[in-house]
């Protein structure tokens, strides 16, 4: 009876131990900072901001020559940021380390000709 005891609390150790580790390894999203990333000087020509608010809400101008305004919910997968806007019109990919955010202008929506804002642009 006690040998039976001992085998099914080490079963029991086990199972909770892979549960722990299984779930540990499905949370290595990044941590991404409820804040204002700028790219650029503010209030120049070649300014960028993406804002990030805690209903995982997203604000994003790419260029202040828009009137267009980014709006939308963003989830996190790994280290990549995905904003998708409201309208559903658009969706934007970034590249996150925690502390700063690299634009991915190749699987993000088409910007419009006048928006200066490159590939690898980096938001801080």
């Amino acid at each position: 009876m006690k040998k039976y005891m001992t085998i099914g609390v080490i079963a029991l150790l086990v199972i909770v131990a892979a549960l722990f580790f299984t779930w540990n390894s499905q949370n290595d999203d990044v941590r991404l900072e409820l804040r204002t990333y700028n790219h650029g000087e503010p209030y120049s020509i070649n300014w960028a901001y993406i804002s990030f608010q805690e209903d995982n809400g997203f604000q994003f101008t790419y260029s202040l020559l828009s009137s267009y305004l980014a709006i939308g919910k963003y989830t996190v997968e790994g280290n990549e940021v995905y904003c998708k806007t409201d309208d559903g019109e658009n969706e934007y990919v970034f590249v996150s380390d925690g502390k700063t955010l690299i634009f991915d202008r190749d699987r993000s929506s088409k910007l419009p000709e006048y928006a200066t804002l490159e590939e690898n642009a980096v938001f801080e």
